[in-house]
């Protein structure tokens, strides 16, 4: 934009006013000058600097014309000038939205991680106090400690939701390792298109190494949560049979120990083969349980007999057989016995579940006898 500046003019007509002296007498002189010097005074002010108003300036402003205007505008350094160009800040684009994905699925990790540790840290607070208290003894079906197991049954459901939580951040990290091999494909792709400036192609190769950076993250997290999840699901596995064994305890006011699935696939891993084989069926029982009084305490001795053949043989399993004392009469008293005593032997199966023994690994059969005074269940393993 043009500013020009103009000055008014000044004008002195004293060389008109002498002209105008001879001609005229003197009296007519001094009026015409009075007259004349008002005019002048008021039309056109002084150049002097006595006390006058000083000299006006007029701005005048020229705006500036279209070529200017664009000649003006600042020039960017990311300019896609070519087909190539505009695909290179499409990728470059699409490589920050795979560093923010991989920011978000780090900031997941840690959230999880750290969830998962403060429940199994409660958890295993609680469960260390109920063991204790079992261990210096109580009472059967203490309250205190079955609110403390609902307790720790709570914090390892929540543990067990982490684990879900963890599957679907594994399902999202795979989209961005899906995104991730995409970019890398279209990247070197460009690199195929004519037309192409040197700019270009050093964008390209940028983002390039930045995505290959990232693929680099992404494997990293994916191996992180698949180990996580195996490690928190052997974990939930092994701890949902030992709080079934520690119910069983409380229940009993006994302290039984690890569940006994727990403890077969921890043996599992080992050489077992060159261990001795268990008793074949048929042989003499494991434990025999006398039902010659109401509601024996056969739990610990059942858990320690179950224990000892896991330790010989992890995948043994075991048949519970209810003996009938039916006696010579085999009328009535006998139905009535063995019925007693398949209720006894469901009994057993059900102790050896709630420690931690996989049903189907447990059959049950009656048999009646006629030389016992009264019921038996006899546990053996085959």
């Amino acid at each position: 934009m043009l500013v020009v500046a103009v000055d008014s003019v000044r004008v002195h007509s004293h060389s008109f006013f002498a002209r105008m002296a001879g001609r005229c007498g003197a009296a007519a002189l001094c009026v015409a000058l009075g007259a004349c010097s008002l005019a002048s005074e008021a039309l056109w002010p002084s150049l002097g600097n006595s006390g006058r108003p000083a000299a006006t300036t007029t701005r005048i402003e020229i705006p500036a014309t279209a070529a200017e205007q664009q000649g003006a505008a600042p020039a960017t350094a990311a300019q896609a000038t070519t087909q190539v160009g505009q695909r290179a800040v499409q990728l470059r684009d699409d490589a920050a939205r795979l560093q923010g994905l991989i920011s978000t699925h780090q900031q997941s990790l840690r959230q999880l991680r750290g969830e998962g540790a403060d429940s199994a840290q409660r958890y295993q607070t609680l469960v260390g106090q109920i063991n204790a208290r079992l261990q210096v003894g109580t009472t059967p079906g203490n309250p205190l400690l079955t609110q403390q197991l609902g307790q720790a049954q709570t914090e390892l459901d929540r543990f067990s939701a982490n684990i879900g939580a963890m599957s679907q951040l594994a399902t999202q990290v795979g989209s961005s390792a899906s995104l991730g091999a995409f970019l890398l494909e279209a990247l070197r792709g460009a690199y195929a298109i004519s037309g192409a400036l040197e700019e270009d192609h050093r964008q390209l190769s940028q983002t390039e190494d930045e995505v290959g950076r990232a693929m680099v993250t992404i494997d990293r997290i994916r191996v992180e949560v698949s180990e996580d999840i195996a490690r928190h699901s052997s974990y939930v596995g092994r701890e949902r049979a030992n709080i079934t064994t520690l119910a069983a305890a409380v229940r009993s006011g006994e302290f039984f120990g690890p569940g006994l699935v727990a403890r077969s696939f921890g043996a599992a891993g080992g050489a077992a083969t060159a261990q001795p084989a268990p008793p074949a069926a048929g042989t003499r029982p494991l434990v025999v349980i006398r039902f010659d009084r109401p509601n024996p305490q056969f739990e610990q001795a059942l858990y320690a007999a179950a224990n000892r053949a896991l330790e010989v043989r992890p995948q043994v399993s075991f048949d519970v057989v209810g003996v009938a004392a039916t006696g010579a009469n085999q009328g009535g008293r006998a139905a009535m016995a063995n019925a007693e005593a398949r209720r006894q032997s469901e009994q057993v199966m059900r102790s050896l579940v709630e420690m931690g023994l996989p049903a189907q690994r447990v059959r049950l059969s009656v048999r009646g006898d006629t030389t016992l005074p009264a019921n038996e269940v006899h546990v053996i393993a085959r």
